[in-house]
């Protein structure tokens, strides 16, 4: 098992090679590994963070979109396209009540 100082010096590492990248695929697979760090920590709103940014610069990166479903975040995402279609559609039937 990794100690949280391993984990805090590969973070700071990572966070200052970020800092410094131009390229977006290696910038896209740093915060892929950052998010990797935040979930073994259990920061995992920081973790959802650096794996959209992942995706954001490199749409490719599978690994990323697979975290990001282990998370449970693309359920997340369908459980609130839901509940806006079920509250537009409230809106809508609450103006065809109206006389």
């Amino acid at each position: 098992m990794v100690d949280a100082k391993a984990h805090a010096e590969r973070r700071e590492a990572l966070q200052r090679r970020l800092i410094d990248c131009a390229d977006d695929r290696e910038r896209a697979r740093i915060h892929l590994e950052l998010g990797r760090i935040a979930t073994t920590e259990g920061r995992l709103d920081l973790a959802v963070r650096h794996l959209r940014e992942a995706l954001a610069l490199d749409r490719r990166l599978e690994q990323a979109r697979r975290l990001l479903a282990d998370l449970g975040e693309a359920s997340r995402v369908n459980i609130e396209r839901v509940r806006r279609r079920r509250g537009a559609v409230r809106k809508l039937l609450g103006r065809l009540r109206k006389p």
